[in-house]
């Protein structure tokens, strides 16, 4: 795996044999960050990547010198890979917290211009969480949320929902909520 664009780009990283994390595909990251570095200035953005697991959005985020980057997972193994990757690439604007996701929605105080959440295939209870997401003020003003997801999802119901890209098995469904707060 490597990193797509920014000032890292080209760089690998590859996570230890035996990882439990399923990581977004080079190709689905290229086409999702074209997406994005045309919707937002990535360099003035806060960010969070919620299910972080291997770092690859983190890592991409960073690249593209975002103010900030907050990686949050649960579990206690991506998040020290994590860590120690963002060392050796010299970046300081990832930070690693670690926490479940719904948790996290619920206790924090942060607010971001774009969430990329990338949470396991058969993550119970997504849409609930995706409206906890929507409805707390998680995202700044015309912030934009990025949810990776299967097809077994079809999010467009949703009141924020905007599109939704296929990328082989993947599926990237966007929301930003229009609110002039």
């Amino acid at each position: 795996m490597r990193i797509i664009g920014g000032q890292l780009k080209g760089r690998k990283f590859m996570p230890p044999k035996g990882f439990d994390s399923r990581p977004t595909t080079d190709f689905a990251r290229e086409a999702l960050f074209n997406i994005l570095d045309h919707r937002i200035a990535i360099f003035e953005a806060t960010t969070l990547d919620l299910f972080c697991g291997t770092g690859a959005m983190s890592y991409e985020l960073a690249s593209r010198e975002a103010k900030s980057v907050s990686a949050v997972d649960k579990n206690v193994a991506c998040l020290k890979y994590i860590r120690a990757q963002a060392e050796s690439y010299g970046v300081s604007q990832i930070k690693t917290l670690r926490s479940d996701a719904k948790t996290f929605v619920k206790r924090t105080n942060l607010n971001f211009d774009l969430i990329i959440a990338d949470p396991p295939f058969d993550f119970p209870n997504l849409p609930e969480l995706l409206e906890l997401i929507l409805e707390k003020p998680l995202l700044k003003p015309k912030g934009l949320l990025v949810l990776e997801h299967d097809d077994r999802h079809d999010f467009s119901s949703l009141p924020a929902f905007e599109s939704c890209r296929k990328y082989g098995g993947v599926r990237f469904s966007f929301f930003t909520l229009d609110h002039d707060e």
